[in-house]
């Protein structure tokens, strides 16, 4: 890789450790980004068999498919100051169960949780101005959606009336 990357805790760095570029083979990923970390490369976690990962309020970037076909992954932890959530970020995560939102998150990309099966339930900020299309796309499992903030929530399920108007935005 050269000089111009460094490797520690299983993960591949820029010089600054600001930017991970992806895994490192040769050594073993907890999970946990640590705090100092600026940016997640495109599809630099794609394909990994972890179970859960924590991002610090650090990220402020994560680029699209970064947890792509992540088969294993079942629970997430992402920057509580993030406004966009890349496209395709979690797609093909299919045991993915559990997603710690960002408090002032504004989009949902394309292919956000594309066919994320295991996904029940998904609880969102009242901020969110945008959905892409075909967020949901293949996530048969979803049952529930929670929208959150300001001291408001409101539960979205397959049982109310209003789920069907929501489930056609998605």
């Amino acid at each position: 890789m050269g000089a111009s990357f460094i490797k520690k805790n299983g993960l591949i760095y820029s010089q600054d450790l600001h930017v991970i570029y992806g895994l490192d083979s040769s050594a073993v990923f907890t999970g946990r980004v640590p705090y100092g970390v600026h940016e997640i490369q495109e599809e630099a976690f794609a394909d990994a068999d972890f179970i859960s990962v924590s991002l610090p309020d650090s990220v402020k970037k994560i680029g699209a498919g970064v947890f792509g076909n992540c088969k294993s992954l079942q629970k997430v932890k992402l920057p509580s100051e993030l406004k966009e959530l890349s496209p395709y970020l979690f797609a093909g995560c299919s045991s993915l169960k559990a997603i710690t939102m960002p408090t002032n998150l504004q989009k949902f990309s394309e292919g956000l949780f594309f066919s994320c099966s295991s996904l029940e339930e998904i609880e969102y900020p009242i901020s969110i101005t945008t959905w892409n299309a075909n967020v949901f796309y293949g996530s048969t499992g979803i049952k529930k959606l929670r929208i959150t903030g300001e001291g408001n929530m409101q539960t979205y399920t397959s049982s109310n009336q209003p789920w069907n108007q929501i489930r056609g935005q998605i």
